[in-house]
């Protein structure tokens, strides 16, 4: 019995120094060399570290990467960058946020522009927005550079409105001119009327018409030639008159028998009547 439990001791003792060794040789250095590490870890002070640019979780990078588990590499999020070869040509790295911006004069978007400028998504460059400028030599021909604006010069024009109430706009020529009727010379109406500039309407000369309001009260207007020409019965001299036996009154302005003619039989004396033939009184 006693040599039993003296055999159970030192089998006892045995293990305990068994355990003991193994506890020591796990506290021991995790390599002496890299080949001690797995392939993307390499030995420093003992212990394996990761390689640069190695990794095995997404920790294990930077803020802008993430880890590939298959190559255990760290490779970049998408839409960051890690130098300038990571952007296009028209960008540049900003290596505080690692993404790719526009380089100065150069554009992803309007956003990168001057509030005058838009994007052109073909060259990558900002250019002026239509209508804005920064000097006269931005704008047409018929333009100005006002306030970053391109603005009709004087008497010239876009649309209607660049215009005085009484003109339009000549798209072709970019000018100004008097709508029908209006005028600013009288070069812009017609032969027989004059420009009344206070109005600038097309007015008719004196001794023409454009109808019977622009005639004296014993007058029509004769559209055709816009001139003024007594009524039937009426005048202005005796040439508007029958003269074989009519005269004018200039008072009257009518056509009436010269002395000794008739037009009816109440120009005769009592008992006589008018012969309409030769306007005698018979």
């Amino acid at each position: 019995m006693r040599l039993y439990v003296i055999l159970a001791l030192a089998g006892l003792l045995l293990l305990a120094g068994c355990l003991g060794g193994e506890a020591e040789k796990a506290q021991g250095p995790q390599c002496e060399v890299d080949e001690d590490c797995k392939p993307y870890q390499e030995c420093v002070n003992n212990t394996c570290v990761f390689k640069p640019g190695f990794c095995e979780k997404d920790e294990h990078c930077d803020f802008f990467e993430k880890c590939d588990k298959k190559t255990n590499t760290c490779v970049l999020k998408q839409g960051f960058c890690a130098d300038n070869g990571d952007c296009e040509v028209w960008q540049f790295c900003n290596m505080t946020t690692h993404k790719c911006e526009a380089r100065p004069g150069y554009c992803g978007s309007d956003q990168d522009c001057r509030d005058i400028e838009v994007c052109d998504k073909k060259t990558n460059r900002c250019k002026l927005k239509p209508g804005y400028c920064e000097t006269d030599l931005q704008c047409n021909a018929w333009e100005t550079c006002v306030n970053e604006r391109c603005v009709p010069l004087p008497d010239r024009c876009n649309v209607d409105s660049d215009c005085d109430p009484y003109e339009k706009c000549n798209r072709r020529t970019h000018e100004c001119v008097p709508r029908y009727g209006y005028c600013d010379t009288d070069g812009d109406c017609r032969d027989w009327q004059f420009c009344n500039i206070t109005e600038n309407r097309c007015m008719p000369k004196p001794g023409f018409c454009d109808d019977n309001d622009d005639c004296n009260y014993w007058e029509e207007c004769n559209r055709r030639y816009h001139i003024c020409e007594p009524a039937p019965g009426r005048c202005n001299s005796n040439a508007d008159c029958d003269t074989t036996w009519q005269y004018c009154n200039l008072e009257t302005r009518f056509c009436e028998p010269q002395p000794g003619f008739c037009a009816s039989d109440a120009d005769c004396d009592p008992g006589m009547v008018c012969d309409t033939r030769d306007h005698r009184c018979k």
